[in-house]
C-alpha cells in the first residue's frame, strides 16, 4: 500500500511523508531527510540543507542527538532503497505469475 500526506501543517506541500509497504520516507521539498523502517526505527539526518528543512527535521525528530550524520544517513537510505527495489521486483514477478495463472485458468473455461 502507498500513502502520501503532509506531516507539518501550513507547509504548502513542502513537507511530505510517503509510506510504501510499511517504509516511511519524509521529504523536505524533493529531498528525503528521514526514513522509518521496522528494522531501523526512525533515522533522521543532521540538517545539511536550509533553515526551512531544519524546521521540517525539528518536527520529525526534535532531539538533535538522535539524528545521524549525513554520510551514514545517505548510506542507510541507499540500502533501504535497494531492499525496497528488490521487494518490488519480487512483487512484480508475483503479479506476473498471478496474471499468467489467471489467463491459463480463463483458457481452460
Amino acid at each position: 500500500m502507498i500513502s502520501l500526506d503532509y506531516y507539518m501543517p501550513n507547509e504548502s506541500g513542502n513537507a511530505i511523508r510517503v509510506s510504501v509497504c510499511g517504509i516511511v520516507f519524509y521529504f523536505s521539498y524533493s529531498i528525503v531527510v528521514a526514513y522509518y523502517t521496522h528494522a531501523t526505527g526512525l533515522v533522521a539526518s543532521h540538517n545539511v540543507w536550509s533553515r526551512t528543512t531544519g524546521k521540517h527535521l525539528n518536527f520529525i525528530c526534535s532531539d538533535h542527538s538522535d539524528r545521524t550524520d549525513y554520510d551514514t544517513f545517505a548510506k542507510g537510505l541507499v540500502e533501504v532503497e535497494r531492499r525496497m527495489a528488490t521487494a518490488m521486483k519480487h512483487m512484480d514477478n508475483l503479479e506476473l505469475m498471478k496474471r499468467l495463472e489467471e489467463a491459463a485458468n480463463e483458457k481452460k473455461k
